[in-house]
């Protein structure tokens, strides 16, 4: 995933909660099961395979490391 690609993505999640403000916690809870959990899971995916291609100690390890927490 490039830099644009999650920048989107992240875009695309910010689109969801605007969409949701304002509607009861009911409605919310569905729209993120149905729209953001979907999304959650592909950076998740991302996230862990991304994990294994560097070091844990290196920075970027290290970033990626905190990211999953």
């Amino acid at each position: 995933m490039e830099i644009s690609i999650k920048t989107t993505w992240l875009a695309a999640l910010y689109r969801i909660e605007k969409q949701a403000r304002g509607t009861s916690a009911e409605d919310r809870l569905a729209l993120d099961h149905a729209k953001s959990a979907p999304k959650i899971l592909v950076f998740k995916t991302w996230l862990d395979h991304a994990r294994t291609q560097v070091s844990a100690k290196s920075p970027t390890g290290d970033t990626l490391k905190y990211i999953a927490k």
